[in-house]
């Protein structure tokens, strides 16, 4: 008898012609982009701003819930990126170029030459598929000219009593563009 285990959010094979990523250049990432996503893989631009490079790092601490951050217009806003000892990237948020948020995550630099970022990304409510569910979100970067290519994985499903509800697993390739 054989026992296989496959990840609910898995990240699509890459159509990108990006340079990959390797060790010794891996500082192409550190830098300031703009805060509002370009392109979007599957929503049109009416919905760009839900997916803005404030709402891919923050991990809420359960399902709905959100950073307390007010955000008045995207236009002033911006993030950098800054790759820092130990395998950690900080993280900043600016507003006309003044930093009012900075914390710190782990990432991974994998083989196929992306940075994983290690970002809660998993979240469990009450008991899993007896009555509650998990929410899985995996975020990996590269760069791409000058832009910065956030590609997200999402997956969410629950169950009542092991009777399976709603399962859904998106997709999303965001690009941001360098702000200097």
């Amino acid at each position: 008898m054989t026992l296989t285990i496959q990840s609910c959010a898995t990240f699509p094979k890459s159509s990108l012609s990006q340079r990959l990523l390797t060790q010794n250049d891996l500082t192409r990432i550190n830098g300031q982009y703009k805060v509002r996503a370009e392109k979007d893989s599957l929503l049109d631009n009416t919905y760009i701003d839900y997916h803005s490079a404030f709402e891919k790092f923050y991990r809420g601490k359960g399902r709905g819930s959100k950073d307390t951050m007010k955000i008045d217009n995207l236009d002033n806003y911006s993030f950098e990126l800054k790759l820092v000892e130990n395998q950690k990237v900080e993280i900043t948020y600016l507003k006309d170029k003044i930093s009012f948020r900075k914390f710190t995550l782990e990432y991974q630099l994998k083989n196929d030459g992306f940075i994983y970022l290690k970002n809660k990304n998993f979240k469990v409510s009450g008991i899993p598929y007896l009555f509650g569910g998990i929410d899985i979100r995996k975020l990996r970067l590269t760069t791409f000219d000058n832009y910065l290519i956030i590609e997200e994985v999402y997956h969410s499903s629950g169950a009542a009593l092991l009777i399976f509800g709603d399962s859904k697993t998106w997709n999303y390739t965001h690009k941001y563009e360098r702000n200097e």
